[in-house]
């Protein structure tokens, strides 16, 4: 499935479009009838992961007064994000703390087709390792976080910088790594 979303919407309103126009016996496709901005366009696979909702692969597209011709998507796989949770080497108690009890949620401040849209949940094993497969590109952000008594997250590092505060996005066909 073939879809067109704006890319930083100041007040979402659906594109006045159909899904697409295409010849299901050739690859090609046209979407009419799109206002002037900049877009994503999305092909959709109906894949996907409860967990993370559906798989996408998404490309820029400036739309302007003219009809914008000859767009090519090359479809790979969705990103995959392996990670754990530790604690800082000068925290009391750390050996009392039952990872698999947390609750950590990754929220995407975009507007990205399919459920969830928004948040979804981290599940985290007793010794502190999750994986988030097939997730497709958004930025997301650690939110909503569930954390025992006087425990905080102090540094979220994906593939080696902090990401704390700026969010991370997967990036297709790669497997990144989060470290909480």
């Amino acid at each position: 499935v073939l879809t067109l979303l704006p890319r930083k919407p100041a007040v979402f309103v659906w594109p006045a479009i159909d899904a697409n126009t295409m010849d299901e016996t050739t690859d090609d496709f046209e979407l009419r009838g799109v206002a002037p901005g900049s877009y994503y366009l999305y092909a959709i696979n109906a894949g996907g992961v409860p967990e993370s909702g559906s798989e996408w692969i998404r490309m820029p597209i400036e739309v302007g007064d003219k009809d914008v011709d000859d767009v090519t998507m090359t479809l790979i796989p969705a990103g995959s994000i392996k990670g754990r949770v530790t604690t800082a080497n000068d925290a009391t108690d750390r050996q009392n703390l039952d990872f698999s009890r947390l609750s950590l949620n990754v929220e995407s401040v975009e507007v990205v087709p399919g459920v969830p849209r928004d948040a979804f949940p981290i599940p985290v094993a007793a010794n502190g390792v999750f994986q988030l497969r097939k997730l497709s590109e958004r930025k997301l952000y650690i939110r909503d976080q569930i954390l025992h008594d006087a425990w905080f997250i102090s540094s979220v590092r994906f593939d080696e910088s902090e990401v704390l505060t700026d969010g991370f996005s997967t990036t297709p066909g790669k497997e990144s790594v989060l470290e909480v």
